[in-house]
């Protein structure tokens, strides 16, 4: 079966996304959005990827779009209506939408286009259940580690004191990410007498310009670090963070990748309690996990030392990587 991936703009960047392309399979993709002009971008997009999309045409009929956003599944039915079409809605894209009348329109128009793929696909139970009542309705496959990217040595460093926590936070710098209070919460921890040290990785921008110049001499700003370097890194940390402000319902019905990656690194996570996390922890699959129930940083830093004094439980790496899935992929394309 021949499995062609379609995506618009900068979809592509998405953990998910590339390791579904990293299956044997062809990519038709737009180009990036900075390379057109600011008033005919969206236009010209459309019309390219629309272009691409009619190619198929001239390959194997049976060929299956699996579509990885929500512009790039419209023009997919409007041009191919006729074929297999699995989408991968692994983002709430109203979400994104400041005005609340325009967001309420899109997260309409998302409701409708979920449910005409013959396949739709949610990171998490929690996020299909958004739009589907019956999980009969959609499939799940979640964003775990690709297997390309796994060092060959992910053995611990080991402390070289007791009261030593080393704490490291990987991703975008915004308020949605409680960057703020993460900072906060390990300030207190230090001034209990720890030795805790935290290291950001992630691109510049201006938020964390605005907090870098008050930084303590005990965090450390690295910038961006690609995932194999990143997992390389791991080793010398035990706690990392995913705390995503439920704000909207992305962020509300949010599965982090980046617990799949400390389970399987051997790194602690002090998480939002929400849904998502809580039935991970109930059933035991995130076993190194400490809940939060708020944002406030002495509710963080007092996860912060629970976490550390909890002993590092064993987890089933295999069940962690993409190629567990594979039967559940393999049924998406049946």
């Amino acid at each position: 079966m021949k499995i062609i991936h379609v995506f618009f703009g900068d979809a592509d960047k998405h953990p998910i996304v590339q390791n579904y392309q990293n299956l044997e399979t062809e990519i038709i993709d737009a180009p990036k959005a900075k390379d057109f002009g600011r008033t005919q971008r969206a236009l010209r997009l459309v019309k390219d990827l629309r272009c691409r999309l009619k190619k198929v045409n001239n390959k194997e009929k049976n060929a299956i779009l699996h579509c990885h956003d929500p512009v790039s599944l419209m023009i997919a039915l409007f041009l191919h209506s006729r074929r297999d079409i699995i989408f991968d809605a692994h983002e709430v894209y109203s979400s994104y939408i400041k005005n609340k009348i325009l967001r309420f329109i899109i997260f309409q128009v998302e409701w409708i286009l979920v449910r005409i793929p013959k396949k739709t696909i949610f990171p998490s139970y929690e996020r299909g259940k958004i739009f589907f009542e019956k999980k009969e309705k959609f499939f799940v496959i979640e964003n775990k580690l690709n297997d390309k990217n796994i060092p060959p040595n992910t053995k611990k460093e080991k402390k070289e004191k007791s009261n030593e926590i080393r704490c490291i936070f990987v991703g975008t710098f915004t308020d949605i990410r409680a960057c703020r209070e993460i900072i906060q919460a390990t300030n207190l921890v230090k001034n209990e007498g720890y030795e805790i040290t935290l290291d950001l990785f992630g691109s510049k921008n201006a938020f964390i310009e605005n907090l870098i110049q008050f930084f303590p001499d005990y965090i450390t700003f690295h910038g961006h670090i690609n995932q194999k370097d990143l997992f390389e890194r791991y080793k010398k940390y035990d706690i990392g963070f995913a705390l995503y402000k439920p704000i909207n319902l992305n962020n509300l019905y949010c599965a982090p990748t980046k617990i799949f990656e400390h389970e399987y690194f051997g790194v602690k996570t002090v998480a939002y309690n929400s849904a998502y996390i809580s039935r991970k922890i109930r059933y035991k699959e995130f076993g190194n996990c400490t809940p939060t129930n708020s944002f406030d940083p002495s509710d963080i830093s007092e996860a912060i030392k629970i976490a550390n004094d909890r002993t590092l439980e064993k987890v089933e790496q295999k069940s962690l990587l993409w190629s567990s899935q594979s039967n559940e992929i393999l049924k998406l394309y049946k």
